[in-house]
């Protein structure tokens, strides 16, 4: 194996073979090789790492071995995982340079792409060389921004959340932005204005206990790496104002008491909410709040049959907290004297007395005696 010497210029470089043998003469050949000298080839890109589809500026430097700049070469550059050049081709100027402006393929994954920028440079009398480098290629990441009104909300509160987007400071339009919470899966979307802006309507979801929820807001844009970003918020479960009503009593009369049930945070009636009704002589009934946040129970006779009465209205329904509330109730006596049960069982019989004698005188009624025989 030959290695041709390292040269600065043409050279013509003469071999020669030489074979010998016993009983043989000797003999010899010989051949010109021209050795072409070498290009040194150097790449400096600016920047060195690129984001998704911005420019980097590749200046190329090509020289001999000495270091002398080659003027005249004749450069190409390519790229192994796409993009674009300002120029595929350009000859070095005097100072055996040359740029191309290389411009990144679209990148969206979180990893991003290493691109291999490979130059070839060829000129007469000078050995064709190539040399390559690696460029890494960014995802371009949104800025995000999410504008809560209050990081505590209740059950099934409703409230609008405000997000910006924007890329080195500069707005987003058109993004399609989606919000997600944890825990009911709830979803909403909206697409973002001129500034970058986006409106999103949120639902909290029901709960019975504070709860500490993460939502998430994930931009989407040709383009651009979908980066979510997260925000926390409180929800607490609502809770009841109950309102017992109830009539003047008598003891021994049977009356109808309402219950009201409304929320304290939007103040709105609570339908379908189950009341235990409760008496302190304990006895019980359950009903159920309409639509109206009411619900009615009857309390017999027997039941205010009592000098005191205290009623007590436990409330319960998903995503509140459980209310009570307790109402002592005044029972009005009747007056003293007999009671009208007695009273009546006299009168009824004296009544019945003066009827029949007034009969027999009118001769309505006939009395007579038959003698026995």
């Amino acid at each position: 194996m030959f290695t041709a010497p390292n040269v600065t210029e043409l050279t013509d470089v003469r071999i020669i073979t030489r074979a010998s043998k016993d009983w043989y003469a000797d003999g010899s050949d010989f051949k010109y090789l021209k050795v072409l000298p070498p290009m040194n080839i150097q790449i400096d890109p600016e920047p060195t790492t690129v984001n998704s589809e911005d420019n980097v500026t590749a200046t190329v430097q090509v020289e001999d071995s000495l270091g002398v700049p080659i003027s005249d070469a004749t450069v190409t550059i390519s790229s192994d995982v796409g993009g674009s050049f300002s120029a595929e081709q350009a000859a070095t100027d005097s100072n055996g340079t040359v740029e191309f402006i290389f411009t990144a393929p679209q990148v969206t994954s979180a990893e991003g792409t290493n691109a291999t920028l490979t130059v070839k440079a060829t000129k007469g009398g000078y050995a064709d060389s190539e040399a390559s480098i690696i460029v890494p290629v960014k995802p371009k990441i949104l800025t995000t921004q999410v504008f809560l009104p209050t990081d505590t909300t209740y059950s099934e509160a409703r409230m609008n959340i405000t997000v910006n987007f924007s890329y080195n400071n500069d707005p987003i339009p058109d993004a399609t932005i989606i919000l997600t919470s944890e825990l009911d899966n709830f979803t909403s979307s909206a697409t973002t204005d001129a500034d970058g802006d986006a409106t999103l309507e949120f639902v909290a979801p029901r709960v019975n206990d504070s709860t500490n929820l993460t939502i998430t807001v994930t931009a989407d844009k040709a383009g651009y790496f979908r980066s979510p970003c997260q925000v926390s918020i409180t929800v607490n479960p609502r809770t009841f104002r109950i309102t017992i009503v109830s009539p003047s009593v008598t003891a021994g009369e049977p009356v109808d008491v309402k219950v009201q049930a409304e929320c304290v945070e939007d103040e709105s009636k609570v339908g379908d909410a189950a009341v235990l009704f409760s008496l302190s002589s304990g006895a019980t009934m359950t009903g159920t709040t309409n639509a109206d946040g009411t619900c009615y129970f009857t309390l017999t006779s027997r039941q205010t049959s009592t000098q005191a009465l205290n009623v007590t209205a436990d409330v319960t329904k998903d995503g509140y907290t459980p209310g009570r509330q307790v109402l002592p109730v005044p029972i009005s006596q009747p007056e003293a004297g007999f009671p009208l049960l007695t009273v009546m069982l006299i009168i009824i019989p004296i009544v019945i007395v003066i009827v029949v004698a007034v009969l027999i005188k009118m001769k309505v009624i006939v009395v007579s005696a038959k003698e026995e025989t």
